[in-house]
């Protein structure tokens, strides 16, 4: 349930980003389906800039494209999420730094209620 909360309010700020910053240059909206579902020599390109020019932005929209695109993979999103952050994406730190601490908190949580007893309302 949170996964799925957190992904709505992804979408929601990257469609936001996407309408007020764009990404092509040009004074023309960008719609979400053009910014995550790329062609074929679109990632080849991005993929060329993550990781000849360390542009993270580059790998950002690939780990968005992973992520929330046609083209879903975790484990690659991940992948271009943590390359992102190396190369000093804000988002991508933000959003690695969101899902580490919902880690901890979860893993607290789990610790917590090992060896507990659960109780059966209905007795």
């Amino acid at each position: 349930m949170k996964r799925v909360a957190i992904e709505a309010i992804l979408v929601c700020h990257c469609t936001l980003w996407l309408s007020t910053v764009g990404c092509s240059g040009s004074d023309e909206p960008v719609t979400t389906p053009t910014y995550f579902d790329l062609k074929p020599r679109e990632v080849v390109e991005l993929k060329r800039r993550a990781l000849s020019f360390n542009d993270g932005e580059a790998a950002y929209r690939l780990h968005l494209y992973y992520e929330l695109g046609f083209a879903y993979d975790e484990s690659l999103s991940m992948y271009w999420l943590q390359k992102a952050g190396e190369l000093g994406n804000e988002r991508a730190l933000h959003n690695l730094r969101v899902r580490k601490t919902e880690a901890e908190n979860h893993q607290a949580h789990s610790s917590e209620n090992t060896g507990q007893e659960t109780t059966d309302p209905f007795k």
